[in-house]
């Protein structure tokens, strides 16, 4: 499938990972570690189905659950598709509306997002560059040729534009951030949904946190 790279706004953050009718909240929270480590937790809550139907609506909701415990939860082959260490997904309380608490550690921050990149066929170039008293890290998204997108890849269960991407500092504070708001005392740094819209004229876009420990 062929698109021009300006739609990778619309893949980025605009791309609903749903089973059927469910619907359902998501929280992503990455813990940054100073040194670039990362543990990733995606928090699924009130899934439910929205069908009227009693029959399908069971169905819907049964094939989620039974999907979470063959170990074959989206969010779960998609951390497991990037290398990701301890992975694990569980569903917390056993009653309707269903939470799912889907958590993984990666070594380091920017080959995750160049992993992401490289799997979903997004051209793109990541750095993590460290200095005296601080780290940054950018993301440069192209836009000026057509791509492929491999819309069936595992990974493609991460993005999702209703969801929350919250970066939470373990040590230290975030000192610069394009494409992100910065949050409690500059700890936390949320993307921002217009992040991945380029300017007119612009050949891409960059994102980019600096933080220091």
């Amino acid at each position: 499938m062929k698109r021009h790279i300006a739609s990778i706004a619309v893949v980025a953050s605009g791309m609903l990972i749903l089973t059927g009718c469910l619907q359902k909240e998501t929280d992503h929270s990455l813990y940054l570690s100073p040194d670039g480590k990362l543990a990733w937790s995606i928090l699924e809550r009130d899934v439910r189905s929205d069908e009227r139907d009693l029959a399908k609506r069971t169905a819907e909701e049964q094939e989620y659950l039974d999907r979470l415990a063959a170990g074959l939860h989206p969010p779960l082959l998609a951390f497991r598709q990037l290398a990701g260490s301890d992975t694990s997904a569980r569903l917390i309380g056993p009653r309707r509306p269903y939470a799912v608490l889907t958590e993984s550690r990666f070594d380091a921050i920017d080959e995750v997002v160049r992993r992401i990149l490289a799997d979903l066929r997004m051209p793109g170039d990541v750095t993590l560059a460290r200095h005296e008293e601080s780290l940054t890290l950018s993301v440069a998204l192209y836009y000026d040729f057509d791509w492929e997108l491999d819309d069936g890849s595992a990974v493609c269960a991460l993005l999702d534009y209703a969801a929350r991407y919250r970066i939470i500092l373990t040590e230290g504070r975030f000192v610069e951030a394009t494409g992100f708001s910065l949050e409690d005392d500059s700890t936390a740094a949320v993307l921002r949904r217009k992040a991945f819209k380029p300017r007119e004229g612009e050949r891409g876009v960059t994102l980019s946190l600096t933080w220091r420990p």
